[in-house]
């Protein structure tokens, strides 16, 4: 009897990530997140803001990561995963810049590598 956890496919073979995989750069870099994340997309959405990328419901030309959350089976051919990784291929095809293609514990752990730095407090010097 296949239980609760035997549904999830983490890696599908047929998603297409980028290899190597990149170097993940925050900095006026747009994001589309597809799949299941633990703590939601609104959390990731945030840090990636935080850091300075911008968030997109859809893959373009102006994508620079399409990242791949945790997926079940359902989740993959018509779903929006299957549509982002469809689009993200032909823009391939178009021309030779198209997102890349990575795997949410790749940008987990280029969230985890490289913490906002927090801008200095400045108290106002003309309090009362």
């Amino acid at each position: 009897m296949a239980g609760p956890s035997d549904t999830w496919n983490r890696t599908p073979s047929r998603i297409p990530f980028a290899s190597p995989l990149p170097s993940v750069v925050f900095q006026r870099k747009e994001f589309v997140l597809v799949g299941r994340f633990v703590n939601g997309r609104t959390c990731v959405h945030e840090d990636l803001w935080q850091r300075g990328a911008s968030c997109a419901e859809t893959v373009s030309r102006q994508t620079d990561y399409l990242v791949i959350g945790a997926l079940r089976s359902q989740d993959w051919a018509p779903g929006s995963v299957g549509a982002a990784v469809h689009q993200t291929q032909a823009l391939r095809l178009k021309g030779p810049i198209a997102p890349a293609i990575i795997g949410k514990e790749h940008l987990l752990h280029a969230l985890n590598a490289r913490q906002p730095k927090l801008p200095a407090l400045r108290i106002p010097t003309n309090i009362v």
